[in-house]
């Protein structure tokens, strides 16, 4: 697999975990490792996020998505959401 050059710039935000069903944070760590050189996570307040990436502990998704800039907003809202996204991830890949 070639790895990009410059990792994609994932600006990553959690839900407040009010009914979290599952590890988020946990989630999150494994998406770093498997996804290293691939994307980078950053605030998701930071300017150089090319998309929002929003963890929920549920499937209700109540998290505010409060972008105004028009950058893409994707939810995970469980392990099998997560595992989802990796694959988008990796399918982008040359």
């Amino acid at each position: 697999m070639t790895v990009r050059s410059h990792p994609k710039k994932v600006g990553l935000k959690y839900c407040g975990g009010c009914r979290a069903r599952y590890d988020r944070v946990g989630a999150v760590d494994s998406m770093r490792r498997r996804l290293e050189g691939i994307a980078e996570f950053i605030h998701q307040d930071s300017e150089d996020a090319e998309l929002i990436l929003i963890v929920t502990g549920c499937p209700s998704a109540c998290a505010s998505r409060d972008i105004k800039d028009g950058r893409m907003v994707r939810y995970v809202t469980s392990p099998e959401d997560a595992e989802e996204w990796i694959h988008e991830m990796l399918a982008q890949e040359p």
